[in-house]
């Protein structure tokens, strides 16, 4: 069973501008991750805040980096309600959305700051 995904993001106001106003997370705890504790795990000699999110079932690890991110084919689908209003309200903020018209319904992705991706899917 799936305890939680973990994922870079560039900086702490992703948080609330995108994570939780977008797509309804809400902080469930804030920790930091020592240097030694870093270097161990993930090879990456720097100090970090943390951030576990909840929505739903669904928990998001969130480590504030600002390092550059690169392409990859790694997403995380969500259903949303008003699929359209999270589109517009993520261009508002100046998230890009990435729409791909088919014949019987769009793709749609937001992209956080770091680069994430999120399908979304209309929930009903």
């Amino acid at each position: 069973m799936l305890q939680h995904i973990g994922l870079d993001i560039s900086d702490k106001s992703e948080i609330e501008n995108f994570y939780k106003e977008l797509l309804g997370f809400q902080i469930v705890r804030e920790f930091q991750i020592n240097r030694q504790l870093s270097q161990k795990i993930f090879g990456l000699e720097k100090d970090a805040s943390a951030f576990l999110m909840q929505k739903d079932y669904l928990k998001l690890e969130l480590f504030v980096n600002g390092d550059s991110k690169q392409p990859h084919f790694g997403h995380i689908c969500l259903k949303v309600p008003q699929r359209e209003y999270t589109c517009h309200a993520s261009q508002q903020k100046g998230y890009h959305v990435i729409r791909k018209q088919r014949q019987h319904s769009d793709l749609i992705f937001l992209q956080d700051g770091y680069g994430n991706l999120f399908e979304l899917k209309e929930k009903l």
